[in-house]
């Protein structure tokens, strides 16, 4: 092969590299209150556990609150009127005895257990005695992702507080207990591989009572230098040469 040939060819390997480093993720950004809306409506289109609307999430609970294990909520346990059990016609998902994990699907706040002001999109989840609550956003590629949750103490009776976890791929990253009229929050950036497990944990600190919490949580694709960009440079780099004339 002639020298001229082998320095045609580089650019196209180049790209072809370049190519297969991408990332084939096709959404750069998931929020937990707007994408559980979207499983919710029309009434009966989606309303499935996992999210069908957005697969990457999905909802349940578990005894312990690190773990990977995860008991899904039934189709059986879904609501589109949780009026009959504390909530409201606007608040619709899921609900096993006290453990809820609700959303209100209006524009506007609507009231719930104990008074609670749930607003527009938001979700609402409680914990059972003995068990955790979890709301689990799957990762769909490689990256880094940006973490950004909020919990919220909307039962202003009384009570001890929660405790709000972010376990990834069973380990618990950040553990915070908030009180009466408190909110726990975390707003930090987490390599992820595809397939990992990013659960947003509410358990109980002593009781259940007065522990109806909103909660809201937006993932955001990080763009971060990579092989991809240098790739990029090289082919540019390459290009650059070709176009320079021959000293020969």
């Amino acid at each position: 092969m002639s020298l001229s040939k082998t320095r045609s060819s580089l650019p196209a390997r180049l790209l072809s590299m370049l190519l297969l480093v991408a990332p084939a993720i096709s959404q750069a950004a998931w929020t937990a209150g707007a994408d559980f809306v979207a499983n919710e409506k029309p009434d009966g289109l989606h309303e499935n556990n996992p999210n069908s609307a957005v697969p990457q999430w999905s909802y349940g609970y578990r005894s312990t609150i690190t773990g990977t294990a995860l008991t899904l909520y039934t189709p059986a346990e879904h609501s589109n009127d949780t009026s009959g059990s504390g909530g409201h016609p606007d608040l619709e998902g899921f609900n096993s005895g006290f453990s809820i994990a609700w959303v209100n699907t209006a524009s506007t706040s609507v009231t719930s257990v104990g008074g609670a002001l749930v607003g527009p999109h938001q979700i609402i989840l409680h914990p059972e005695d003995g068990l955790a609550n979890v709301i689990r956003w799957t990762s769909p590629g490689a990256g880094l992702y940006s973490i950004n949750a909020l919990w919220d103490d909307l039962d202003h009776g009384g009570g001890d507080g929660a405790v709000a976890d972010v376990v990834i791929n069973g380990v618990s990253f950040f553990s915070q207990v908030f009180g009466y009229s408190t909110q726990a929050s975390i707003n930090q950036n987490f390599t992820l591989g595809l397939g990992d497990t990013v659960d947003f944990v509410l358990s109980q600190n002593g009781d259940i009572q007065f522990d109806s919490t909103g909660f809201d949580a937006t993932i955001s694709l990080v763009p971060e230098p990579s092989r991809a960009l240098m790739l990029a440079a090289g082919i540019g780099w390459l290009l650059v040469r070709r176009r320079r004339p021959s000293r020969d």
